[in-house]
């Protein structure tokens, strides 16, 4: 399954897990983060708001494991696919997140319209600001994955 001898099965199986929920978690949360603005506030509350703040967390986290299949280099190439979708949809989430920055980071203006109790929260401010930079991690670490699998089929290739 690799040409590494030196790596254990389980250590294989946990690298190619890790890979493949990470580009789930990361597929979710673009989705989540592109369909957002779309979806109307539920009463008093920005539940999807909030969930999508804290998802962010976890994104970051699968987003920087992205890279842990390195060593296996027969399946690199192989996982290198599942970064297509992940940066297609970094365009939709990004023009998702762009009206919240003008309105809410840069306006002061609450993410739900009417909403006054929430509109102090530090978190709005907040909500854009982090989302792109999520964007932009999620972006690099997919273009870094990409290459690396070029390089490492392009080194099988030659024999090395």
């Amino acid at each position: 399954m690799t040409n590494d001898p030196k790596l254990a099965p389980a250590s294989i199986f946990l690298r190619l897990g890790i890979t493949l929920v990470a580009y789930m978690v990361l597929i979710f949360h673009l989705m989540l983060v592109a369909l957002v603005p779309k979806l109307k506030c539920n009463g008093d509350e920005p539940a999807i708001w909030v969930v999508t703040f804290f998802t962010a967390v976890i994104a970051f986290i699968f987003a920087l494991s992205l890279l842990a299949s390195h060593p296996l280099k027969s399946v690199v190439p192989m996982l290198k696919w599942g970064c297509l979708p992940v940066v297609g949809l970094l365009p939709f989430s990004l023009f998702g997140v762009l009206p919240v920055f003008g309105a809410s980071t840069l306006g002061g203006a609450p993410i739900c319209p009417g909403i006054s109790a929430y509109s102090n929260l530090v978190w709005q401010q907040a909500w854009a600001p982090l989302q792109m930079g999520l964007l932009l991690i999620i972006a690099v670490q997919a273009i870094r994955y990409w290459y690396m699998a070029r390089e490492q089929a392009e080194a099988t290739r030659l024999g090395r």
